[in-house]
């Protein structure tokens, strides 16, 4: 059932085929609902209007990987070149505002779950920056040697001793 809905979550409609499951299609969230937990927690309220008991034990995001943060400066530049240059800049960081992180909405299920005492975990390496579609294998490798480094450093969330005392300090959730 795990794997079947990780794959139904990660159908992204430009690059897989949509997910079959049970006759009915699965896709990614895409632009519209790129982070859906929002979603299940507007569900969850709706259980809740008709008097059915539904509380969430936890809730474990998982993301694809942040990129390292960095400064951009750009300039308007005085020839029609550097025009140019500056306005292929601008599109990239609009491209990377519509598709990139959701941090916003990470926030705020966050900060949801610590509202109601639920457990939330954020595994989300930093520092990678690999394109959905990439076919190199050695920054594929770097990516998967960097993930796996990420893990091994933080083991005892993903592979927890006991229930949540490992995943919440002091009864506040905590994000990585």
């Amino acid at each position: 059932m795990f794997k079947d809905a990780a794959r139904a979550s990660s159908a992204a409609p430009t690059y897989f085929e949509p997910f079959l499951y049970q006759g009915k299609k699965f896709v990614d969230g895409s632009f519209v609902a790129n982070y859906p937990l929002n979603i299940l927690f507007k569900e969850v309220d709706s259980f809740t209007r008709h008097d059915n008991r539904v509380r969430l034990a936890g809730v474990v995001s998982i993301g694809t990987g942040e990129p390292a943060q960095s400064e951009r400066k750009y300039k308007s530049g005085t020839t029609i070149r550097a025009k140019a240059k500056n306005m292929a800049h601008l599109s990239t960081l609009i491209l990377e505002q519509v598709v990139g992180q959701d941090l916003l909405a990470v926030e705020m299920a966050e900060e949801r779950c610590h509202a109601h005492n639920i457990p939330f975990i954020r595994i989300s390496p930093k520092g990678i920056n690999v394109r959905i579609d990439q076919i190199d294998d050695s920054k594929l490798m770097d990516m998967i040697w960097t993930t796996q480094l990420w893990l091994v450093s933080f083991i005892w969330i993903v592979r927890p001793d006991d229930k949540y005392v490992n995943m919440r300090r002091g009864g506040a959730c905590v994000s990585y």
